[in-house]
């Protein structure tokens, strides 16, 4: 199915926190599914989820069963999938209005009910503090405004879109992955093959928001960190400089304009920022 900008705005963006908390909150069902029973691999892409244009869903890896699946999270509407290798639906539930224990419940069902070990499929463990608190993960039902909960999917889908072409036309760039840690889409371009600390790389993605932005944002982050003496001016968006380093477009700044650019002006920024970076790390400038 081919890619198309999701026009945003139809819900202000500092109005999007709590179904950004809640989503985050269910999306590590699917992200169970994957940490717990898809093949490990040590970059540990097994446990992130991706965006799949076809169902509108954050899906996760694929797990050998009878027929092999995999676990899935439709945004606009929080409903829990399993899909088909082909992306198709052999099973789903309505998260809203029911707790995050009785939809892991029903995912260890289906699991069992496909040819895994549904048993085996728990909750992925951070540390405390690295994850954000809700309600729903204290046992509230989900609560989930359909408006919002869309205009985050279209989020993730517009970044899907713009860091897919991005990765298109850039060899050194990694696969678009959804980390359920932090709930942000990115890809990883590596300037080095070194795999040491100091090994430079530029992270592309976009966040749904967080502790330090109550809205989405693009951002573009460096490593290691430039001095920021020497951090140029950016044709639009601005540096981020307080505990991390990285190139910043809050949704809020995006949506200043007519709907129609919206693509270019995101566009537009990934690749003025992603030069930036590369000419602070003596890099040829990104095209």
């Amino acid at each position: 199915m081919e890619q198309t900008w999701q026009t945003l705005g139809a819900v202000a963006p500092e109005q999007l926190v709590d179904a950004r908390l809640q989503l985050h909150h269910a999306a590590q069902i699917v992200a169970a599914v994957g940490t717990s029973l898809a093949t490990p691999v040590p970059d540990y892409s097994h446990t992130s989820l991706e965006w799949l244009v076809g169902p509108a869903a954050l899906a996760g890896g694929l797990v050998a069963g009878t027929p092999s699946f995999r676990a899935a999270l439709r945004p606009a509407d929080l409903m829990l999938l399993l899909l088909d290798e082909d992306g198709r639906i052999l099973a789903d539930d309505m998260l809203n209005g029911k707790t995050l224990a009785s939809g892991l419940d029903w995912m260890r069902r289906q699991v069992s009910a496909f040819g895994a070990d549904g048993l085996k499929v728990a909750l992925p463990s951070y540390q405390p503090g690295e994850f954000p608190t809700h309600a729903v993960g204290e046992g509230r039902a989900f609560e989930l405004d359909p408006a919002s909960s869309a205009e985050i999917a279209h989020y993730y889908a517009d970044a899907d879109l713009l860091l897919r072409d991005l990765a298109a036309h850039e060899p050194r760039a990694s696969s678009v992955r959804v980390w359920p840690h932090h709930f942000d889409i990115a890809t990883l371009i590596k300037l080095d093959e070194a795999a040491d600390e100091e090994a430079r790389s530029i992270g592309v993605g976009l966040s749904p928001g967080d502790g330090g932005y109550a809205e989405p944002y693009f951002y573009i982050t460096p490593w290691p960190y430039p001095e920021i003496s020497k951090l140029p001016p950016l044709p639009i968006g601005a540096w981020h400089t307080e505990g991390w380093v990285g190139a910043v477009l809050t949704a809020s700044a995006l949506l200043v304009g007519d709907s129609a650019g919206q693509e270019q002006r995101a566009a537009g920024f990934i690749s003025a920022a992603v030069a930036a970076c590369e000419s602070l790390m003596g890099e040829t400038q990104h095209g």
